[in-house]
């Protein structure tokens, strides 16, 4: 069911490599390069000669830089209304290589493409939010390390996700020796965040013994740690393997706080089945099966 919702929300073939103004928000944080912008957008509506069309989600755009003037620059959580010419998610028919289709239809992606040249493209607002923040702060870590840059990139992937300012080589040392994982936001970084949030905890009821006489440092350890997960995977911008991380961890903080009893099995199952009811498609995900 779910896999047929997220195929039937795809761009009609009819409108593929037509013009299409577009209204939405600029979502997660967008790629400036030399002679274009590449960024995330939800549509919120669409229209096709005039027409509303049934065309809404999540879709990934370029967009080029005019002769003679730089790359438009947009804001994360801006929104715009923008003329686009846009196709289909398609993909390689390559065994063994990356799944663009599967991954979009994981992701919600129901089309990708370019903006047109056109007077209406203009920028109608341009609202704080999460992505903001983390923007800020990879400027701010751009600016504090202005003579190391290779170790400004590095730090701002492994704090706040923005793996933009990667370069080939550092993707090669990266795959060499074998930290990936470490480098893209996923679920290690948020349990580390909410382990952390539960060593304060310890810490704190070390310090202050009496604290144990009013409220179980267990209970409290749990309902520390996940928000102190969800903080951080607010930061590292919600990715789909945090927020499964997040699910499991909410799960199992719950679980606690319920004072429910049970190993790690029964645990690890609650985990499985809560994040397979939020996101059946998880399961077209290698990360899900390495979660």
């Amino acid at each position: 069911w779910r896999a047929d919702l997220g195929m039937a929300a795809r761009l009609p073939h009819a409108l593929e490599k037509q013009d299409i103004l577009i209204t939405g928000r600029v979502t997660g944080l967008p790629e400036m390069q030399e002679d274009s912008t590449r960024f995330d957008f939800d549509i919120a509506d669409a229209r096709f000669e005039g027409r509303a069309i049934p065309l809404r989600g999540h879709s990934r755009l370029s967009w080029y830089a005019a002769r003679g003037k730089p790359a438009p620059t947009m804001p994360p959580c801006s929104t715009w209304r923008i003329r686009v010419r846009m196709k289909r998610p398609h993909g390689l028919v390559n065994p063994g290589g990356f799944d663009f289709e599967r991954s979009a239809l994981q992701k919600g992606i129901v089309a990708t493409g370019y903006v047109r040249v056109d007077p209406a493209n203009a920028m109608l607002g341009n609202a704080g939010c999460v992505d903001d923040i983390r923007a800020r702060i990879a400027q701010a870590i751009s600016a504090a390390l202005p003579d190391d840059p290779h170790a400004s990139r590095l730090l701002r992937a492994l704090s706040v996700g923005d793996e933009r300012a990667l370069d080939e080589h550092d993707w090669q040392v990266v795959r060499a020796t074998g930290i990936s994982h470490l480098i893209a936001i996923s679920g290690f970084h948020v349990g580390l965040a909410a382990v952390f949030g539960a060593l304060l905890v310890r810490l704190l009821w070390w310090a202050v013994p009496a604290l144990a006489l009013r409220f179980a440092r267990p209970l409290a350890e749990a309902a520390v740690a996940f928000p102190a997960a969800l903080a951080y995977g607010a930061l590292a911008g919600f990715g789909l393997p945090t927020t499964r991380t997040l699910v499991m961890i909410a799960v199992v903080a719950g679980w606690r706080l319920l004072w429910r009893g049970g190993g790690f099995g029964e645990g690890f199952g609650l985990a499985l089945a809560a994040i397979l009811i939020v996101d059946p498609l998880s399961v077209l995900s290698a990360g899900f099966w390495l979660s």
